[in-house]
């Protein structure tokens, strides 16, 4: 039986500030519709495999979110699906595609990881099975990686209303064609 080398990238918005302030680990907006985690070390997130490979595959494993409640706008309870229905984007890592935005005609500088329906009144946890959302290369050690939430219905983003945490688990896979290479033997390093 053969494995494949893995790394597991955990980011939970409890750890950032709800302020808009910055804390040792990022920062993220007070509705907690859009964070930053800072200075996380790709290096050491991905181990050996940050030397095997060039390219590595993002794959969605995970999301689950603390219990809403009713999604509060200013001043009145809101459980307006419209609010809840939203997709997920991402950006710091150097991504390999775009994603092309036809309403704006033109690439965004996020990557859509998938959409995503809150559950007002009960926490719940989405498994995706390692979902391929896509390859990245590497070209800085650090990194610092963002999400924010954009309302499906009109691609505006999301701050309405307050959301609750979240956490999001990835698994990332080297791509096996995109193995670092002995040039001068014309072999795979293992």
């Amino acid at each position: 039986m053969s494995y494949q080398d893995i790394a597991c990238l955990i980011l939970k918005t409890n750890v950032l500030p709800m302020d808009g302030s910055t804390n040792t680990y990022g920062t993220s907006n007070s509705t907690n519709t859009s964070f930053t985690w800072t200075n996380i070390n790709l290096r050491t997130l991905l181990g050996d495999m940050f030397d095997k490979y060039d390219r590595f595959m993002l794959l969605l494993q995970n999301i689950s979110h603390a219990k809403a409640g009713d999604f509060v706008k200013v001043g009145e309870q809101s459980s307006d699906a419209n609010n809840r229905a939203i997709l997920i984007n991402m950006s710091g890592l150097s991504f390999v595609n775009s994603t092309y935005i036809q309403k704006l005609q033109s690439n965004s500088g996020a990557l859509i990881v998938c959409p995503f329906i809150f559950v007002s009144s009960n926490v719940q946890s989405q498994l995706y099975n390692n979902f391929a959302v896509s390859a990245f290369i590497k070209q800085n050690d650090i990194v610092n990686i963002g999400i924010n939430y954009t309302i499906i219905n009109d691609d505006s983003a999301a701050s309405a209303v307050t959301y609750p945490h979240a956490v999001f688990i990835f698994n990332i896979v080297g791509l096996e064609e995109y193995r670092v290479k002995d040039v001068m033997n014309n072999r795979l390093l293992k």
